[in-house]
């Protein structure tokens, strides 16, 4: 009887003792998305003794919950990229007219932009890196024309330059 006590009081502590399991979410600790992001590939590229031309596919996103807003030129648009590698450019368009835009993208969402980039100086055999920055000029929703002007103004000297991923030409 001795023993059936002792074992039924060990039954019952170790029953007592014991965990059940909880029903817990575990999160992961996700890194927040920068509020812009831009990304560049080569989708084609022609290389002669010494110069190149790549073929560029950028985009642009918005991780935000608001719409981006920013400026650029009509027929200039160029000015407003540059390049981390000064053997790598985009030749001026020539154009009659030139006035400010607008570009907007829509909240998570993106835009894309294709354009030809030329490389000077390079063999055909050569590999440069580079990466692509865009001169971001935010405009309010609803810009006064004097702001506007004084950006466009200024283009050269813009320091939020959003820079891209690196890739090999």
């Amino acid at each position: 009887m001795k023993k059936i006590i002792i074992g039924f009081l060990l039954v019952v502590f170790f029953v007592s003792c014991t965990e059940e399991p909880k029903n817990e979410t575990v999160t992961a600790l996700a890194t927040p998305l920068p509020p812009y992001t831009l990304q560049i590939k080569a989708i084609e590229s022609k290389k002669t003794d010494s110069t190149g031309v790549v073929l560029l596919e950028t985009t642009l996103w918005n991780n935000t919950k608001d719409t981006l807003r920013y400026l650029t030129m009509s027929c200039s648009w160029e000015d407003i990229y540059c390049f981390s590698n000064p053997n790598v450019f985009i030749p001026p368009t020539e154009c009659t007219k030139n006035a400010p835009t607008i570009i907007s993208v829509l909240p998570e969402t993106n835009a894309k932009t294709i354009f030809n980039a030329y490389l000077a100086g390079t063999s055909q055999n050569s590999q440069e890196k580079v990466k692509l920055g865009i001169k971001l000029i935010k405009v309010p929703a609803e810009p006064d024309s004097s702001g506007k002007r004084e950006s466009i103004h200024n283009l050269e000297n813009v320091k939020n330059i959003l820079w891209s991923n690196e890739i090999e030409l």
